[in-house]
């Protein structure tokens, strides 16, 4: 489950997948609400038959008459141009006026706040003037020609001519239209104007008309199919994608907890601001595209907007959800840094009451002094000396900064020595003033009680040392006196058992105490640092074999198996031969010890990172109930009963002279698994 929520794959899956299901789940939904309301809208063979395209039209009519009734009011009152301009400009209206050899006036080119979606003709009988959307053009120059154009036009029309209305669009019928606010005006008054209207398929690319039309074709085959169905579904798949999602958010590969990258650490007004202005973005490409004629141009707009919404949103609701996950959506915002600041702040002026007083003094001095000099300034007509006066101001006030930066560039200096090891120097207090004189005086005390511990630091491991080299010289003497003697009591003929059983006993001991005294030995050179080492490059694989080999009949004897997984080339570091045997040496002799009889001891050497790392695995014949670093410690042993040969210093040593060679020695432990794991940097 972790690594199925650290997927990048998964989640980008995820990304693209929600709008999809999203959009199956709203189309179905609308289908479903559509035929909810009207069960046989999508039964119709085409748009044109629907009541919703009947219901666009007859606005499209009542917008017509408005336009016609307005500005054949103005046609017919306004005879002066420059009143008629006047009026249209009030309106917001815009036509062009043809007269043709008959007499016939033709209103065209009309532009309102009530244009229209399909081109018309309307003829006012009364006055021979016909107002139309056409273009005026050598074969439609007159009234008839017109009328005859937008008749020939019939993709959906209505018309409307002496007391009759004539159409395609059966909801358009006269019986269904007579008694409307706007059609029944017109036809009331039949003797006056004649209505002609017509969709084709140049005029009805654009407008509300094409978008009946492209959502009719959407949803058709979506209601012809199972569509209940498909929002089950598409509801099922989007819930397991946004849950996944939400779920998965802020894990990433090899990272421990909430990963935040730099947009969920940028300040939440940030986003927000951000993303409002995206939104603005989103709602220019709105205005600019979906209003063309182009139907390529309109779906490009719509799907350019679509997507940077979904975008805009799938940020900022990820970046939410990952803060709310690291519990950091309050602190991550600037109101929060602000509070906390000026809290830090508060505090600092009540904790530090001395300082910030000083500080006021010395600042309140300098504002109230260069005010004075200004006001000088202002009220002498010489303004030489004022500003000699504030020139002597700046120049006092930068040496007085100078010499503070100085001192206190010193200090700095002084404590990167003491860092370096570098315990001798020494400040001088009387050349600082302040705040930094007693600085300097705190460095000084440092310094010194750094080079004493140091010193009796030294003077204790080299005592510690020297004890253990003298007491360990001082054992060895009568312990060669014991171990000879034992092994001249080995040679003569003991009849009595009891006394064969002591020698055994005495000669175990002893051989114990030997060994305990040269690991001992050898554990203080180690930890002292006190080894000559002769470095050269190894080849570790060969080192490791050898080991095996050398200790293969201790293993046999325990059953061991040895498993091992090293690579065929070498495998070089830098190390001293004799002391990186011993290491290995001290591990293999502990599994020899302490390893389940019948059990398989694995050996590993990888390379990774540009170091090499080899791991040796066994399984403990007693439960470790101890735990990694205790194992480190001296004279520690992991079964704790103190009835084995082992002086308990192993892995110490091996510890020791593994960093000694810039190595490194860990040891893990895990119930009754135990894990060693040496890493050299490759050569």
């Amino acid at each position: 489950m972790k690594n199925a929520k650290t997927s990048l794959i998964l989640k980008t899956l995820c990304y693209i997948f929600i709008p999809i299901f999203l959009v199956v789940f709203l189309a179905n939904v609308v289908v479903g609400v559509v035929l909810a309301k009207e069960p046989n809208v999508f039964s119709s063979k085409n748009v044109y038959e629907t009541q919703e395209f009947a219901n666009i039209y007859y606005g499209e009519l009542n917008s017509l008459y408005n336009q016609i009734t307005d500005v054949s009011r103005i046609v017919e009152e306004n005879g002066n141009n420059s009143v008629q301009d006047e009026e249209m400009y009030y309106y917001s209206m815009h036509y062009d006026e043809y007269v043709n050899d008959n007499n016939e006036k033709i209103i065209y080119n009309l532009s309102t706040y009530y244009d229209v979606d399909f081109d018309f003709v309307v003829v006012d009988t009364e006055n021979n003037i016909a107002y139309t959307n056409l273009a005026v053009t050598s074969n439609k120059n007159n009234i008839e020609s017109l009328v005859q154009y937008v008749k020939n036009e019939k993709v959906a029309y209505w018309n409307f001519a002496d007391g009759n209305t004539e159409s395609n669009i059966n909801n358009l019928q006269k019986e269904n239209v007579a008694y409307s606010d706007r059609l029944y005006e017109w036809m009331k008054t039949n003797n006056k104007y004649e209505v002609y209207t017509t969709l084709n398929d140049s005029n009805g690319t654009y407008g509300n008309f094409w978008e009946l039309e492209v959502l009719y074709n959407i949803m058709q085959p979506i209601a012809e199919g199972p569509y209940l169905i498909n929002i089950i579904i598409s509801l099922i798949l989007l819930t397991i994608c946004i849950t996944y999602l939400v779920s998965a958010l802020g894990y990433k590969k090899d990272h421990k907890g909430i990963y935040l990258n730099w947009i969920d650490k940028t300040p939440l007004e940030i986003i927000i601001t951000l993303f409002c202005f995206g939104l603005f973005i989103v709602v220019w490409i709105v205005n600019s595209f979906t209003s063309h004629t182009s139907l390529l141009y309109n779906a490009v707009g719509a799907i350019s907007a679509v997507t940077l919404l979904y975008v805009l949103i799938a940020i900022a609701l990820s970046t939410v959800i990952k803060r709310i996950k690291a519990k950091v959506l309050i602190k991550n915002t600037l109101i929060y840094k602000i509070i906390v600041w000026t809290k830090k702040l508060t505090q600092e002026l009540f904790k530090n009451t001395k300082l910030i007083v000083k500080l006021f003094i010395l600042y309140g001095g300098f504002v109230f002094i260069f005010f004075i000099v200004m006001m000088m300034s202002a009220s002498y007509y010489d303004i030489g000396f004022p500003m000699f006066l504030l020139f002597v101001l700046v120049v006092l006030v930068f040496i007085k900064l100078y010499n503070y930066l100085k001192n206190l560039y010193k200090i700095k200096t002084a404590i990167k020595k003491i860092y370096e090891g570098n315990n001798e120097i020494i400040l001088n207090p009387e050349e600082m003033k302040g705040e930094l004189r007693d600085v300097a005086i705190y460095v000084n005390d440092i310094a010194g009680g750094l080079s004493n511990a140091i010193e009796e630091s030294i003077k204790s491991e080299r005592f510690k040392t020297e004890l253990i080299t003298n007491v360990s010289h001082d054992i060895k003497t009568p312990l060669t006196s014991i171990i000879n003697y034992v092994d001249l009591l080995k040679q003569e003929k003991v009849e009595n058992e009891k006394i064969k059983e002591y020698i055994q006993i005495l000669d175990q001991k002893s051989q114990r105490l030997k060994k305990l005294t040269e690991d001992l030995v050898e554990a203080s050179k180690a930890s002292s640092g006190n080894v000559k080492l002769e470095m050269e490059k190894i080849n570790i694989i060969e080192l490791i074999k050898q080991a095996t080999g050398e200790f293969e009949d201790k293993f046999n004897e325990k059953g061991l198996k040895i498993v091992t997984q090293i690579p065929e080339n070498e495998v070089n570091i830098l190390a001293d031969n004799r002391y990186i045997y011993r290491v290995i040496e001290n591990v293999f002799s502990n599994i020899s010890k302490y390893a389940l009889e019948g059990s398989r001891v694995y050996i590993d050497v990888t390379k990774k990172d540009k170091k090499a790392i080899v791991i040796i695995k066994n399984i403990s014949k007693e439960s470790l109930n101890i735990t990694a670093e205790e194992l480190m410690q001296r004279f520690v042993r992991g079964d704790k009963s103190r009835t084995t040969e082992g002086s308990g210093l192993g892995l110490s040593i091996s510890k020791s002279l593994t960093e000694l060679q810039n190595g490194t020695f860990d040891i893990q432990v895990d119930g009754d698994l135990f894990k060693v794991e040496i890493t050299f940097d490759l050569v």
